[in-house]
């Protein structure tokens, strides 16, 4: 896996789908990790106005809208069984944790008054591993 930057366009990709990442950069702004098969990358775009959760897979092809819903929306990990951790913003409890199962059910993980941010699940997929400032300073949580 490598890692660009084009601007504010960061991308994260698996060897030999350059050619499919650079496409997509034309119209996508953040991206994230593969996914468990890296078959896939899940990344957000505002091509819609909002920031929205896709898909695309590694040999190119057309983004896949897996979430729609209004805010912004911000891919962080891929657990083994498919599911999308990502950040969503609120206008009262700012960046929150949600889940996006294989199913595409969006579920609260963390929502607090604090900033949830930087998610990784463990390779297990036990464990989910994340900052807050809830204290009032950057920890890390799991």
């Amino acid at each position: 896996m490598a890692a660009i930057r084009s601007g504010s366009v960061w991308g994260w990709f698996l060897r030999n789908s350059r050619a499919a990442v650079k496409r997509a950069l034309a119209t996508s702004k953040f991206f994230t990790s593969p996914t468990s098969s890296d078959e896939r990358v899940v990344l957000s775009s505002n091509r819609s106005g909002d920031w929205e959760l896709y898909s695309l897979r590694a040999s190119g092809g057309e983004l896949e809208l897996l979430l729609e819903r209004p805010g912004t929306q911000h891919p962080m990990a891929v657990a083994l069984d498919g599911s999308v951790i990502f950040n969503d913003y609120h206008p009262v409890t700012g960046l929150d944790l949600w889940r996006l199962s294989p199913s595409g059910e969006a579920t609260p993980l963390v929502a607090s008054p604090g900033r949830e941010w930087s998610a990784s699940v463990s390779p297990d997929g036990r464990l989910l591993a994340y900052t807050s400032d809830e204290s009032g300073r950057f920890e890390v949580y799991l």
